[in-house]
């Protein structure tokens, strides 16, 4: 969204714009909002700090990770989806979770956009496996003991994430049969 600062929104005027995160990030980011607009002038205000931030930076986000995937390596649903060594995924998962939940962008400088359903689109993801991954990796922030406040922004967007990332139903074998049960061929 860009606004003009010092301007009403329906006049012209030559005031520097203003780029307003929307809601989604500028939570996890900690971003400069505008808060109210008052007799035609902006007033800004600064947003508490990131999850990140709150949570303790990377050695927190190190341990979630942990947690997570040593329930994954035990899981009879997810295992299979996971390659032999965890290594190189944990990784991912770290860069990615840090840089989303407000730290340095080091996923998008390594890897660019996160693209993720297109990364998880080869991995049979049913309803089954999703609340598998949302149960392991919610149990993975309680463990680490994340403050109820960032456990929730953190359990919202997992749930949201985990939900987009399903591509197709129990029954079916095949993704081009999504939506019509198990194939008969």
């Amino acid at each position: 969204m860009l606004l003009k600062q010092g301007c009403i929104w329906w006049q012209n005027c030559t005031a520097p714009p203003l780029i307003v995160q929307p809601d989604f990030q500028r939570r996890a980011l900690g971003v400069i909002i505008v808060s109210m607009i008052h007799k035609g002038n902006l007033a800004m205000t600064e947003v508490e700090s990131s999850v990140y931030e709150r949570v303790g930076g990377d050695p927190v986000f190190e341990r979630i990770v942990e947690e997570f995937y040593a329930r994954v390596a035990a899981d009879p649903v997810l295992r299979p989806m996971f390659p032999e060594d965890l290594t190189e995924g944990k990784r991912w998962q770290f860069l990615f979770l840090t840089q989303f939940f407000g730290g340095p962008a080091r996923y998008a400088v390594e890897r660019g956009h996160p693209r993720l359903r297109m990364r998880h689109s080869p991995f049979p993801i049913d309803q089954q496996a999703r609340d598998h991954w949302l149960s392991h990796m919610l149990a993975a922030i309680d463990a680490v003991g994340v403050e109820e406040s960032a456990r929730n922004e953190m359990g919202d967007y997992f749930e949201r994430a985990a939900t987009f990332m399903i591509n197709r139903e129990a029954e079916s074998d095949n993704l081009m049969h999504y939506g019509q049960g198990k194939s008969s061929e």
